[in-house]
């Protein structure tokens, strides 16, 4: 994969979350609000997540949170990396507060509240700001289901599926390991 393809696929996937926010947004045809706050919030986590990479990989970049043409897309210049992160820190601060704790079974690989909890504790770290980053892991630490496993083998462990220490994941693979 190129830088080029990496750009591409991670403003792809912003577009794609906008129109989402877009469409569902007081849509009354999509579910009741819990539904419409569920899927906006699912939407905003991914969308603060790509443009958090955005700024780790190129800093200043094109930031927009709306709908716009491909046209309009392509005149927008870099917005400094500031602005974006504030943006990331709303998004991922709504995904928190609206996203469940855990998803199971097919919604298993869901972002949930801690996911969006932890990237957030790490923006905060990356900016140097120490005390908001060791609350926002407090928090995680003193309020989510995740703990530390108690050996570091356990990590590794092949048949340990533990959803304890899994913030987020994304599994690519639902097989069974068999012995």
């Amino acid at each position: 994969m190129s830088v080029s393809d990496t750009w591409k696929d991670l403003y792809r996937t912003i577009l794609n979350a906008n129109v989402i926010i877009d469409r569902v947004t007081d849509n009354e045809d999509v579910g009741d609000a819990d539904v419409r706050t569920d899927i906006i919030a699912d939407a905003r986590f991914i969308r603060g997540l790509c443009y958090w990479h955005i700024t780790n990989l190129w800093g200043d970049a094109p930031y927009y949170t709306e709908v716009l043409t491909l046209e309009e897309i392509s005149s927008l210049g870099r917005a400094p990396e500031a602005t974006i992160i504030e943006g990331v820190l709303e998004d991922l601060q709504f995904a928190q507060d609206n996203l469940q704790t855990a998803y199971t079974g097919d919604q298993s690989g869901r972002a949930s509240k801690w996911a969006a909890a932890i990237v957030i504790a790490k923006i905060y770290m990356k900016q140097q700001q120490w005390q908001q980053g060791l609350d926002k892991c407090l928090e995680i630490i003193n309020q989510s289901p995740h703990r530390l496993l108690d050996t570091y083998n356990e990590v590794f462990d092949q048949f340990n599926d533990s959803k304890e220490k899994n913030l987020f994941n994304v599994r690519f693979c639902f097989c069974k390991i068999i012995n």
